[in-house]
Order: structure tokens, then sequence, then C-alpha cells
């Protein structure tokens, strides 16, 4: 056998299972993103770099140190997005009162007992939970809501979701 057919030969057992890999193109791959990064909108397969000033990423975090100190827990995850009080509404399933403005999102995971957001519980009998979820307004960076999760929430489909933590 010549070279040639050797080649042709070999060539064309190696088009085969490249056609066949090639069809298998459907998979999703899910990318957890670094701090200082974030998934784009719709997007979970790629994480890009932060555009929040470095002066209101220390405040962000500094707020969600401060909420889980305030529920008897550490901040083990910490994450943000930027969106209207309106629709981090919708997404809690919750009313919002009072104007709507342009608020960070701070979901803090870890393990939570309802400190002095939860007024008038018992001690034993206050709400735990595994996430915190407040919101502050950007223009303040002052908190205007808070909420004690049983579960994380996705934010993503409220804008970017930025990684502190």
């Amino acid at each position: 056998m010549t070279v040639l057919a050797r080649l042709v030969v070999v060539a064309s057992t190696v088009t085969v299972p490249v056609a066949l890999l090639a069809a298998c193109d459907d998979t999703t791959t899910v990318v957890d993103c670094v701090v200082g990064t974030h998934h784009p909108p719709g997007r979970h397969d790629v994480c890009v770099a932060d555009a929040i000033p470095p002066a209101t990423m220390a405040r962000l975090r500094a707020a969600a140190r401060s909420a889980a100190q305030d529920n008897g827990g550490v901040a083990r995850r910490v994450v943000v997005v930027e969106t209207s009080r309106s629709s981090m509404g919708r997404a809690l399933g919750a009313t919002v009162a009072g104007p709507d403005a342009l608020v960070w999102v701070v979901e803090v995971g870890g393990s939570f007992r309802c400190g002095r957001e939860c007024f008038g519980s018992p001690p034993g009998a206050a709400p735990t939970g595994t996430a915190i979820v407040e919101d502050l307004v950007v223009s303040t960076l002052t908190v205007s809501d808070f909420s004690l999760q049983r579960h994380w929430i996705d934010l993503s489909h409220l804008g970017s979701v930025h990684v502190l933590r």
C-alpha cells in the first residue's frame, strides 16, 4: 500500500469520530465565578471582570459582614446584583413599599438566626435560614430592606451577579 493510500485510510477513520463528537454540542457548562468577576445576564458558562468601583465593593462587603454578624453567623458567600426595588420584590415574592429606586441586592450565604430585625420573637423562636437578602440604595448604600431566607436564591435573572466572596 502506498503512503498516499495509507493517509486516506487514516484520515477516513479519524473523520468519523470527529463528526460524531461535533453532534454532541448541546451541553451547557456552568462556571463558578471567583471574587472580582461575575456572570453576564443569562450566561452561566463564562465569567467577566467586575466594573464595580473598589470603594463600592468594600462597602457592599462590609454590609454583608455586618448583616451576617447581626444574625449570628459568618458571611461564607456574598453576591450582589444592581437592579430596581420592584424587580427585587418580584424575585422574592414580596411587596415593596416606597419609591422604586435602584438598589444593590446583597445575598449572603451562611447559617443565620434572625437577630434584631426579628424584634418581638423570643430568642429560641427566632427564624433561621441559610441566606440573608438585603437591598442597599445605590445612591447612599444604606440598607432599605432585609429578609432571611431558608434557601439560596438565584438572582441572575435580575442582572449581572457579582461575586464578592
